[in-house]
């Protein structure tokens, strides 16, 4: 059922929250929830509007390790056209100059592999779900708890082998769904089951420990 917002509780003022001086504002005016109680947000966790960057979770080394993989494997290719052009292009100096280039694409692929991987978290307020993302550009997002009413979980054959997985929120407000990207399976899955209580009970199997 779709829940008119009040001014004082609008959309854009509760979907949304920044981290670290920059913000991600996304809403289309509706919010699909179920009431606060019923979710139980009444715990003890600190609201996600004043947690800051160094609270969030970080990743797992295996989400920079596929990041930096990425990179190498780029300038992989790079240097195998810059093979064939050494060979194809009819100018001698254009030979000498493209072989400048696999070494600029592997530097700047691992910057961007670095800076992406350590941007990488998420956290869990008392009535948002926060994420984060970007190497060039860091995008936050809080996206509030109750507006949640599904959930979509992938796994690429890399992050499989990597034990990691993709997170996604579906939400009515905003863009439809917001991603947690390369959390560990089992961090993933806790997120999910403790950002909205009781919507995928029935369908985990928690490890006696």
């Amino acid at each position: 059922m779709l829940a008119a917002p009040t001014p004082r509780d609008s959309p854009a003022a509760r979907l949304a929250s920044e981290l670290g001086g920059r913000m991600a504002s996304e809403a289309d005016g509706r919010v699909a929830s179920a009431p606060a109680a019923r979710h139980g947000l009444g715990g003890p966790r600190p609201s996600a509007r004043k947690v800051g960057e160094g609270a969030l979770v970080p990743h797992p080394a295996a989400a920079r390790v596929r990041r930096v993989s990425r990179a190498v494997a780029g300038a992989a290719v790079t240097a195998g056209a810059a093979g064939v052009a050494s060979w194809t292009l009819p100018w001698q100096d254009a030979r000498v100059w493209v072989w400048l280039v696999p070494p600029v694409a592997l530097a700047a692929g691992l910057w961007a592999a670095v800076a992406s991987a350590a941007s990488l978290g998420h956290g869990l307020g008392v009535r948002h779900l926060v994420t984060r993302r970007g190497a060039v550009v860091r995008r936050t997002v809080a996206l509030e708890r109750r507006g949640i009413s599904g959930w979509t979980f992938t796994e690429s054959y890399f992050q499989r082998r990597s034990g990691l997985l993709t997170v996604s929120a579906t939400t009515a407000a905003g863009r439809g769904h917001y991603e947690v990207v390369d959390v560990d399976r089992g961090d993933g899955l806790d997120l999910a089951a403790q950002a909205v209580p009781g919507l995928l009970d029935p369908f985990l199997i928690r490890r006696e420990r």
